[in-house]
C-alpha cells in the first residue's frame, strides 16, 4: 500500500491497514426521500464519491453532508510528538543561492486517498452501543432520534435482515467488472468513529469523521469504481436486486413522536417462549 508514497507519508500510514472499523450494531436504516428509498427497495444503491462529499464536486464543504476531510487518510502537524519530531523546511533557490527556512511550527501535512472521485460511498445510519456499553444519547432506557436527521429526507428504510442485505451487496459487487477493493478501504464497511484532535499525528482513514457529525450515526460501505462505470454526475448506480422482502418503509415523523425503548436482558428459550433468567 505504501510503495507509491514517500517514506514520510508511509510512516503516517503505517497503522492504517490494521485499523478495522467497528461492525457491531443493533439496527441499520437509511433516511432519504420516499422516492429514493422505493428505488433502493427495488435494488438501486446510488453511491456518490468521496470527492462529492468533500465538496470537490457537488455539495459545498459547509453543507449538511459535505466534509472536506473525507479523502484524508492521515495528518500530522509539525513539532515533537513522542519520540519523533515532524520537521518541515522550505527551500528557495539552489547552489550558492539556496536558502532554507524552518516552517515546522505552522505546517500540516496530509495524505489523501488516491483518486477520490473513484472511491464510492453509501451511507446508512446505525443504532449501536458506544465504548461505554450504551448508545450515544441513551438515557433511562430511552433513545430519541436526532431531529436533524429529517434533513436527509422524510422516510426511513428499516433493514430487517442486515446479513441478507450484506450477502446481496457482496454478490452484486463480485459480479460487477468495474469495481475494486483497496487496502485504503479498511475492509470496505463499518461504523464511522467520531473525534477531534488538535495536535499530533492522526491516522484517520475513511471511517473517521469530526465529532460534529456524530448525530448522523453513520455506517458506511466503500468501494472503488472505474470511471467508465460512473454516471454523468460521477455517481455509481449499483444494482443489488430487490430488497423489499427484508426492508420496511416508515414515515420518519412517526419515529420522532416517541423514543426507542431499549431493553438489555439475559433470557433462555423455554418451548416457544423466551423467559428472563
Amino acid at each position: 500500500m505504501t510503495n507509491d508514497i514517500d517514506p514520510f507519508s508511509a510512516r503516517l500510514m503505517a497503522n492504517l491497514t490494521d485499523v478495522v472499523p467497528n461492525r457491531q450494531f443493533w439496527l441499520l436504516f437509511k433516511i432519504s426521500s420516499k422516492e429514493r428509498l422505493i428505488a433502493m427497495q427495488r435494488g438501486l444503491l446510488y453511491m456518490n464519491s468521496l470527492a462529492y462529499f468533500a465538496g470537490i464536486e457537488g455539495e459545498s464543504s459547509d453543507s449538511l453532508r459535505g466534509d472536506p476531510d473525507e479523502p484524508v487518510l492521515a495528518r500530522v502537524r509539525g513539532g515533537q510528538h513522542g519520540e519523533y519530531i515532524y520537521k518541515f523546511t522550505l527551500t528557495v533557490g539552489d547552489g550558492s543561492n539556496k536558502q532554507q527556512f524552518d516552517v515546522t511550527e505552522n505546517s500540516v501535512m496530509q495524505v489523501t486517498v488516491p483518486s477520490p472521485s473513484n472511491v464510492m460511498v453509501f451511507c446508512f445510519s446505525a443504532l449501536a452501543d458506544g465504548s461505554d456499553g450504551t448508545m450515544p444519547g441513551e438515557a433511562n432506557g430511552e433513545l430519541w432520534l436526532d431531529q436533524r436527521l429529517e434533513q436527509f429526507g422524510d422516510h426511513l428504510l428499516l433493514i430487517r435482515d442486515a446479513r441478507v442485505l450484506s450477502d446481496r451487496i457482496s454478490k452484486a459487487v463480485a459480479a460487477h467488472r468495474g469495481l475494486y477493493d483497496s487496502e485504503y478501504f479498511q475492509g470496505g464497511y463499518g461504523r464511522v468513529e467520531y473525534g477531534d484532535a488538535d495536535s499530533g499525528p492522526e491516522t484517520l482513514g475513511l471511517f473517521h469523521k469530526p465529532k460534529r457529525y456524530e448525530w448522523q450515526r453513520e455506517f458506511r460501505f466503500v468501494l472503488g469504481a472505474d470511471q467508465r462505470y460512473l454516471n454523468k454526475k460521477g455517481a455509481l448506480e449499483l444494482q443489488i436486486g430487490d430488497i423489499s422482502d427484508i426492508t420496511d418503509l416508515i414515515p420518519l415523523q412517526k419515529l420522532f413522536e416517541s423514543p426507542f425503548k431499549i431493553s438489555r436482558r439475559l433470557v433462555k428459550k423455554v418451548g416457544d417462549e423466551y423467559v428472563d433468567v
